[in-house]
């Protein structure tokens, strides 16, 4: 199979798709186009529909192979293709293990039953090829899920007999400090480039301090970064003491085609430090002979041509950075994720002096404008998701002395531990001890003053 991609991050697309021999697969493209009109994401590089178009690669694969066409297929080929799906191997880290687990596979067979029903009605208005004692023999069960509002909502999903048992949910914990530590520290000893040294550091940065989703990485623009840089210029200008910065991203939490804002707080020695890696990106793009975009570039770019990174992209550079630090467990963007969630609750935690978990609930049930301001933060469009969090929050309450009385104080002395490890590494990498010095004697002015401002409000 082929499919159409759009050149970069910033651009969207629909997705097309081909036969192995090169003809157009019409189905296939007709179904992407009718779910596109039911507002599923084309964000990035295709979106929702990319995915789905990749889910559908080894059933059209099968049928190329078999030679049918989607509309001749019987149960028994679409329980032979759910096999192939689980019995495929991959290596990772040098052992052969199966590609997808069972939750990965009844996924895929999901979008397989809603692609052919389509067929089945909506191409050849044949009813009889998809249904419970049908030619496939799939069919919907109903579910009950959770609102954003809270309310209780109904609904149904496919299933087939030859999918396997879902597995458990397994919770993935949040990346430790001394993870992250060990991260930033293999950004120095990949021995690449300065700047892709730095694009790495920017990189753990934003998902340290803002929580992103990889997605919202790869679309976060420089004029975003100026916009919170000059807002802050002003503030100070105007003595401004009680000033916390935010700075306002792309999130892509929406069922539709259609971005929207999300505003988070960042302390001022990573914005001191995105500030640098800004200079040091303009200057990589002029060696490159790249005229920069201050409006629409994007802020994380690729090495070889100025433009924007993919999702996987992202992950593979995860991939590489905790092999090079020889973390032996799962270390993914996600993780990140869940550790800026996490240590919001924590600070939230030490700043109300809440004790039990109950109480924490109670305040996010009660206290509409709070819990309003928990969400937009992480980014979150149910607070049923946030429970997870919550419970890992005073998981490590419990274990932290209570030195810090003010939320922004704990973040500056998180972002200075981040300005310290860039010394330390600037200083191994043979850079000038002044110079360097005096970046960390910046960072440590910074973090003390904005923390006597945020333990005297």
């Amino acid at each position: 199979m082929e499919t159409g991609q759009p050149c970069d991050a910033a651009n969207e697309s629909l997705t097309f798709v081909m036969w192995p021999n090169g003809s157009w697969c019409i189905e296939v493209n007709l179904f992407l186009e009718w779910l596109y009109a039911q507002g599923y994401s084309i964000k990035g590089r295709g979106g929702t529909l990319a995915t789905y178009a990749a889910y559908l690669t080894p059933l059209i694969r099968y049928c190329a192979n078999n030679n049918k066409g989607f509309i001749q297929l019987i149960d028994a080929d679409f329980a032979l293709a759910v096999s192939g799906l689980k019995a495929e191997k991959t290596y990772r880290k040098g052992e052969l293990v199966n590609a997808r687990n069972a939750t990965q596979v009844e996924k895929i067979g999901v979008v397989w039953l809603e692609f052919l029903n389509f067929v089945g009605e909506q191409y050849y208005d044949d009813p009889f090829f998809v249904g419970r004692n049908l030619r496939i023999k799939g069919y919907k069960t109903e579910y009950k899920r959770r609102s954003p509002r809270g309310n209780i909502i109904i609904g149904t999903k496919w299933t087939h007999p030859s999918f396997p048992l879902a597995e458990p949910d397994k919770i993935r914990l949040p990346t430790t400090d001394e993870q992250l530590t060990l991260l930033r520290g293999a950004t120095d000893q990949l021995g690449k480039s300065d700047f892709l040294r730095l694009r790495r550091l920017a990189m753990l940065e934003l998902f340290e301090s803002l929580g992103l989703r990889r997605m919202e990485l790869i679309l976060l623009r420089t004029s975003d970064v100026r916009r919170v840089l000059e807002e802050r210029r002003k503030a100070l200008t105007n003595g401004v003491e009680d000033y916390i910065p935010q700075l306002r991203f792309r999130t892509v939490k929406s069922r539709n085609s259609t971005y929207k804002q999300r505003e988070v707080p960042i302390d001022e020695i990573t914005l001191n430090f995105l500030e640098s890696y800004g200079k040091a990106r303009k200057r990589y793009l002029e060696t490159l002979g790249i005229k920069d975009d201050k409006e629409h570039g994007l802020f994380i770019i690729n090495c070889k041509n100025g433009k924007g990174l993919v999702p996987n992209t992202i992950t593979q550079e995860f991939s590489v950075l905790a092999k090079t630090a020889k973390i032996s467990v799962q270390c993914c963007p996600h993780m990140m994720r869940h550790r800026f969630i996490t240590k919001s609750f924590v600070r939230l935690i030490l700043a109300h002096e809440l004790e039990q978990k109950d109480d924490f609930r109670k305040m996010l049930l009660s206290a509409e404008a709070f819990k309003k301001k928990v969400m937009e933060i992480t980014g979150h469009i149910s607070e049923e998701s946030l429970n997870v969090y919550i419970n890992l929050a005073f998981e490590e309450v419990a274990e932290l002395k209570k030195t810090m009385n003010r939320v922004q104080a704990q973040t500056c002395l998180d972002a200075l531990k981040a300005a310290n490890d860039r010394y330390l590494a600037d200083i191994s990498r043979g850079y000038s001890s002044a110079e360097a010095g005096h970046r960390l004697s910046q960072d440590v002015d910074a973090a003390m003053a904005a923390a006597k401002r945020y333990l005297r409000s």
